[in-house]
C-alpha cells in the first residue's frame, strides 16, 4: 500500500470522526465549552498540579500538530511531583493508534512496576502478628460473633424479664423451659 493509500484512509477515517462529533456536539455547545468551561476549569485545575502525590503518566506524540502535546507533557512533568512523560516519536494527536501499545507503556512506566519476583502463597507466607489477628478478629470476627451469638432472657419469681441468665432458677427441684429461636435477624 503506497503513503498515499495510506494517507487517504486516515483522512477518511478522520473525516467520518469529526462527522459524528459535529452530529453530537452542535457548534454552539462546543463554543460555549471552550470559551466559558476550559479557561475556568483549566484555571482551577492548574492552580492544584502541584498537590498531585500519585504517579502519573502524561503520553504524548512528538509531531502532534493539531496541539501543543509535548510541550504541554513537559509543563505538567515540571507541575505534578511524580510525573513521568512518554514521548511517542513520529505520532501526531492521535498517538494511541495501533503503532502505539498503551498496556507496554504503563508496564514500563513507574505507574506499575513490574515486581522483581513473582510472590508465592506457600514458600512466601508469614505467620500473622498478634496484632494482626487481633485486629481481623474486631474488625471481621467479631461482627459475625455480635450478629449470630444468643441473647438469653431470664424471668423472675414474680415475672420480671431481664436481659441475662440472673433469673434462672438455681434449683434442681424446679422445671426449665429453655426457648431457641433459630431465625436470622428476627425482631419481636
Amino acid at each position: 500500500m503506497s503513503n498515499f493509500d495510506d494517507a487517504s484512509n486516515v483522512l477518511r477515517s478522520l473525516s467520518d470522526g469529526f462527522g459524528i462529533l459535529e452530529e453530537r456536539l452542535p457548534a454552539e455547545t462546543l463554543k460555549f465549552r471552550l470559551s466559558q468551561w476550559l479557561p475556568a476549569g483549566s484555571q482551577f485545575v492548574n492552580q492544584r498540579l502541584d498537590q498531585i502525590r500519585v504517579p502519573t503518566l502524561v503520553v504524548a506524540g512528538s509531531d502532534d500538530n493539531m496541539l501543543p502535546s509535548k510541550s504541554e507533557g513537559a509543563r505538567l512533568s515540571k507541575n505534578i511531583k511524580n510525573c513521568t512523560v512518554k514521548d511517542v516519536r513520529g505520532s501526531g494527536h492521535f498517538v494511541l493508534d495501533s503503532r502505539v501499545n498503551l498496556t507496554q507503556v504503563i508496564l514500563e512506566s513507574p505507574l506499575r512496576p513490574i515486581p522483581k519476583e513473582k510472590y508465592d502463597p506457600i514458600v512466601d507466607w508469614k505467620e500473622p502478628t498478634e496484632e494482626q489477628i487481633q485486629e481481623t478478629i474486631e474488625n471481621q470476627i467479631q461482627i459475625q460473633r455480635d450478629l449470630t451469638s444468643p441473647i438469653f432472657f431470664s424471668t423472675s419469681e414474680n415475672d420480671k424479664i431481664a436481659k441475662g441468665l440472673a433469673y434462672v432458677p438455681g434449683r434442681e427441684d424446679r422445671p426449665l423451659l429453655f426457648v431457641a429461636n433459630h431465625q436470622f435477624g428476627t425482631a419481636f
